[in-house]
């Protein structure tokens, strides 16, 4: 899994967890966001409406038999991947905030603001843009997550300033220690940088990045060493579903289904695994031409340089 999944009922967000890929082949799951509406199928519901816009770890439990509606929700969630199988790892998306373990990553989207608001807008309504925000504060009361406009920034202070939707007066807060959370979008790139994940399966899309900052080589065996298990396991997968086609009565699609599936397993041992990094590694930064990076080990700084041998 490596997409947002979304458990919902009745049109509601009842459980919602991220799902992403670590380099170990586990999954990462984190509880994430506020409670938006009372669900239609839930015992309380007059008590649920006095939390709307908190995190669902800090909403009670409507069913009183866990500490709050988000650890219910966890743990059904949890026993339901464990009845299956998965191998995971969970975190809690507000531990990760107020701890400080994505601390880093939100200062470096404050000192990309406005990189990150380049990229947001043209990708929203007029409406919504005019007031969008990569960064929602936290009432420091309440707890609720706040959907107002951003007005200032401070990218070495590490604060943002909002007005304050009741008192209407400027409020300074800092970005890091569980003051503020993301938008969703920006929040999942954010996750990437903050627990390292391998979020690229593709082998010479990877190989770029990683040469970018070792060098040809080691960047074609970096990328191959962490996008291998993942391109071989979807490879058998595609495979086998082309190869049904060959159990049909008729002719054409049972050769289709043998060729279309051949050239797969042919392309996932062969050419990806095998061929494209022999040529890669002979050719080095030539690989890379006629892109700058064929260019790239004669200026290459000595922080980006490549491992030397042995």
């Amino acid at each position: 899994m490596r997409a947002k999944e979304f458990l919902s009922k009745n049109g509601v967000d009842m459980v919602v967890v991220d799902v992403l890929n670590d380099p170990g082949g586990r999954e990462l799951l984190f509880n994430k966001y506020g409670l938006r509406k009372v669900p239609d199928n839930v015992p309380n519901k007059e008590m649920l409406e006095q939390h709307l816009g908190k995190p669902l770890t800090q909403v009670p439990d409507p069913f009183d038999t866990h500490p709050s509606f988000g650890e219910h929700n966890n743990v059904r969630l949890r026993a339901f991947l464990d009845h299956f199988g998965f191998d995971y790892e969970f975190m809690s998306s507000t531990d990760c905030y107020k701890s400080g373990r994505f601390d880093q990553a939100l200062l470096r989207v404050l000192a990309r603001f406005d990189e990150v608001m380049a990229i947001m807008l043209p990708s929203l309504r007029e409406e919504r843009a005019t007031t969008y925000s990569p960064f929602l504060p936290i009432d420091a009361k309440t707890g609720i997550v706040l959907q107002v406009p951003v007005i200032g920034h401070d990218a070495k202070a590490g604060t943002i300033i909002y007005e304050d939707p009741d008192t209407k007066k400027p409020v300074t807060t800092p970005v890091t220690g569980g003051g503020c959370k993301l938008q969703w979008k920006p929040d999942w790139a954010m996750r990437w940088v903050a627990l390292g994940v391998d979020y690229n399966i593709f082998l010479i899309a990877r190989a770029r990045e990683e040469t970018i900052a070792h060098g040809s080589e080691q960047g074609i065996l970096r990328a191959l060493a962490v996008t291998g298990a993942v391109i071989t396991s979807a490879g058998i997968v595609l495979a086998g579903t082309f190869s049904v086609l060959a159990v049909l009565p008729l002719t054409f699609l049972t050769e289709l289904g043998f060729v279309v599936a051949f050239g797969v397993l042919l392309d996932t041992f062969l050419v990806r695994s095998v061929l494209v990094p022999a040529i890669a590694l002979t050719l080095g930064d030539k690989f890379w031409w006629p892109s700058a990076l064929s260019r790239a080990s004669e200026g290459r700084e000595p922080s980006l340089a490549r491992t030397q041998e042995g």
